[in-house]
């Protein structure tokens, strides 16, 4: 390979991972859309753990609002 054939195939390798990171990231914000109205706020207002993380709340996320505030207030 030549120079520009291996920079070329490095930036294709670049282009692929943000790509890859960008999904991810789409697929968390859309996954907190499903979120209660309730921990919304709280989340928002600061009514949380300082170290709770996103994996953390949305780990086994059930669709029911009210079933997702119980989980939730064992997390606090």
């Amino acid at each position: 390979q030549n120079a520009g054939e291996t920079a070329a195939a490095i930036l294709l390798i670049l282009q692929s991972a943000r790509v890859l990171a960008n999904h991810r990231y789409v697929r968390r914000v859309l996954q907190c859309a499903n979120l209660s109205p309730q921990i919304i706020e709280d989340l928002l207002t600061g009514k949380h753990p300082p170290n709770l993380t996103v994996k953390a709340i949305l780990h086994r996320v059930p669709l029911n609002w009210r079933d997702q505030e119980k989980s939730f207030l064992r997390l606090l």
